[in-house]
């Protein structure tokens, strides 16, 4: 039976202050009661930054135990979050008194009147979730998916007007049966193996708590550690950086140390076609074959499909994996970086990134990270895949050749020149531009400049493919393959020449 409802059918054969009175006893702590785990909690909440932001149901003082400077709150006197920060203690369901005798003056949510009375009839606990989520994102620690607040709560929201935060959940077990419970009431699960006492959960905490307490130290410490390149961390340590490179104000920070902070091998990081590219060889490698998801995927990833039995080597390494929707991209342009009217895919590369708009301040401060690294094969390598990039990462590039030629391998700055020369080249696809030429001479007839344009189709022009392993064993070692196309349309257009057709009865033309 559901708690409200036991307290419901106490409430029928005991007074509320005696029922009050027995909780309050009931949760007065022990003498040397363990706090560790609330002041972590007070730590997420912002306790070191001087802006506590920690609403709870819990009736007892615990959390006013650990910092007795904290402000306590209780329902009767609720802040306003569209108008006031918040910095405090909120008891959303009521509070023990500081003796624990009883509840004080605003007594407790316990039956299922008082919720009925604070999420549905009154409604005022309902509508102070809905300010905080129009402000905030929520992070529900320590309940499940059927506790009497949840249930009340997130049927209360369910005919509220959109909210711009997000909800999410801990919930302990396996990810899918996690999402099971939540997803479906509008709450992001986070799914945590429950062993050892929900070690994972607190060791978690802890961490995220250390970063709370000391931000920029954090954010030292995993840039240190990003130096060591991304082959050589875990998948959540390389989430860590890519966190950090999806902050303007980090990624300039990161630009501000000597040789752009970290190696150009995290490109392999913050494109996701990369992270799921095909497994390939590398020179410096005895184990054969390497799958790039295992050296630069991230913790929230989903895993590539295993291969098919059924099917050859060759034909696993030749079959493109396909990038999931939701994957992690560094340069995808995100809420923080532009409005979404301005929101252009293929930015900072593809074949419409010399049509893109100026590059938001984060991209930008891609663009000089990347100019800093350029000098390193892992950066030749991956701008080698890219069929174009944005004309400021084309001029930082330059820039950088130019001004830096000392730095570069030999090798490497031949090939940023061939492959400036690929860029510019930006002639359309052969069957397409005869396509367009077909329509231009069926609608109006041969002229000049059809002819130049049909001819130029054939004109050749340079290709330059990356060779078949990951990276090469040394810096002077040959990484691409240069050769010369001679573009010839697959389709056979008609054409019809209306200057060589007869002429009419009459016509001097011949």
């Amino acid at each position: 039976m559901a708690t409200d409802r036991v307290f419901s059918l106490l409430e029928r054969e005991f007074d509320t202050l005696d029922i009050h009175a027995a909780v309050a006893a009931a949760l007065k702590p022990q003498g040397g009661a363990d706090l560790s785990a609330h002041e972590v909690v007070l730590d997420l909440a912002g306790r070191k930054s001087g802006a506590i932001r920690l609403v709870t149901t819990n009736f007892d003082r615990l959390f006013e135990d650990c910092d007795p400077e904290a402000r306590s709150i209780g329902p009767a006197h609720l802040p306003d979050p569209k108008r006031a920060e918040l910095n405090a203690v909120i008891h959303l369901h009521g509070r023990v008194d500081p003796e624990y005798l009883g509840s004080d003056d605003e007594g407790f949510v316990l039956s299922s009147g008082d919720f009925g009375r604070a999420y549905l009839a009154d409604g005022w606990a309902a509508r102070f979730i809905q300010s905080l989520l129009s402000r905030f994102s929520l992070v529900f620690l320590g309940y499940s998916a059927d506790d009497p607040p949840v249930q009340y709560l997130l049927e209360a929201l369910k005919g509220a007007s959109q909210a711009h935060g997000r909800m999410y959940a801990f919930q302990s077990g396996e990810s899918t049966v996690a999402s099971s419970l939540w997803e479906n009431k509008g709450v992001h699960a986070m799914a945590y193996d429950p062993s050892n006492r929900h070690e994972a959960l607190w060791s978690t905490l802890e961490a995220w708590a250390k970063r709370a307490n000391d931000v920029d130290g954090w954010h030292d410490e995993v840039l240190r550690n990003a130096v060591r390149g991304p082959e050589a961390l875990h998948p959540h340590e390389r989430g860590q950086v890519a966190h950090i490179l999806s902050s303007a104000d980090e990624v300039r920070r990161l630009t501000q140390l000597a040789d752009g902070g970290i190696p150009a091998s995290w490109l392999r990081v913050i494109d996701p076609r990369e992270r799921y590219g095909q497994p390939e060889m590398d020179a410096s490698s005895s184990k054969g074959l390497l799958d790039p998801f295992d050296q630069f995927g991230l913790d929230d990833d989903a895993p590539p499909p295993p291969p098919d039995p059924r099917e050859g080597e060759l034909s696993y390494l030749t079959r493109p994996r396909e990038v999931p929707k939701d994957s992690w991209d560094g340069f995808d342009l995100y809420p923080r970086d532009t409005s979404d009217a301005a929101r252009r895919s293929g930015i900072f590369h593809g074949r419409n990134a010399a049509k893109a708009v100026v590059l938001p301040t984060r991209l930008d401060l891609l663009a000089i990270w990347l100019m800093k690294v350029s000098h390193q094969p892992d950066a030749f390598s991956w701008a080698l895949k890219q069929p174009d990039v944005h004309p400021r990462v084309k001029d930082l590039l330059s820039w950088a050749i130019r001004d830096g030629a000392d730095k570069f391998p030999a090798e490497i700055a031949r090939g940023w020149r061939y492959l400036f020369r690929t860029w510019d080249d930006r002639r359309d696809e052969p069957d397409q531009a005869a396509f367009a030429i077909s329509a231009e001479v069926n609608a109006s007839g041969w002229s000049d400049d059809t002819v130049r344009r049909l001819m130029s189709i054939r004109r050749p022009r340079l290709r330059m493919e990356p060779l078949f392993r990951i990276r090469p064993s040394s810096d002077d070692e040959r990484v691409f393959s240069l050769n010369i196309e001679y573009p010839r349309p697959t389709s056979m257009w008609r054409f019809r020449p209306r200057c060589l057709e007869a002429p009419s009865r009459g016509s001097e033309k011949t």
